[in-house]
């Protein structure tokens, strides 16, 4: 039962990440890549099971609280990924403005956890102008253990 609720709540999460995604990161006419270029949601997903259980509740908590409740910052009822991105972004944008410290922090981290996916993509980085010190390909990429934050020297659990 609790494996069915954790996956429920990860595709809510991943469903507002994804809206909040498609608002911030959208289709661009200056050749940046889009959300889909940068396949978020996915990345998202596999980032979300790699961390430790409390930062990954932290964060399913914010984007499915996002996705259930953000409408009404629309203000509209239904979910925040049935508004339109541009009513998305304007959410986002307000939340981020907002003289209220928590509904500003709101809106700060939605804005920084998925500038975090979307700026680690290589196609960003490419059209940035990030470029490694070495051309070969998968250069610096080490395998990471899915389980390597809660294994290291004085992480807790």
């Amino acid at each position: 039962m609790k494996a069915r609720l954790e996956d429920s709540l990860l595709d809510v999460a991943l469903a507002g990440f994804g809206a909040v995604s498609e608002a911030l990161y959208p289709e661009s006419d200056c050749g940046a890549p889009s959300h889909r270029d940068a396949d978020m949601v996915a990345r998202a997903r596999s980032w979300f099971l790699t961390l430790p259980p409390e930062s990954r509740r932290l964060l399913l908590a914010l984007f499915a609280s996002m996705e259930l409740l953000g409408a009404g910052f629309a203000p509209a009822l239904g979910r925040f990924s049935r508004l339109s991105a541009a009513r998305r972004l304007r959410v986002v944008e307000r939340l981020r403005a907002s003289p209220i410290a928590p509904l500003k922090f709101l809106g700060d981290a939605l804005k920084q956890s998925t500038s975090m996916i979307y700026l680690s993509h290589p196609a960003v980085l490419a059209h940035l102008g990030v470029y490694k010190s070495c051309d070969h390909p998968g250069a610096g990429l080490v395998p990471v253990r899915a389980d390597a934050l809660r294994s290291a020297p004085g992480a807790t659990s």
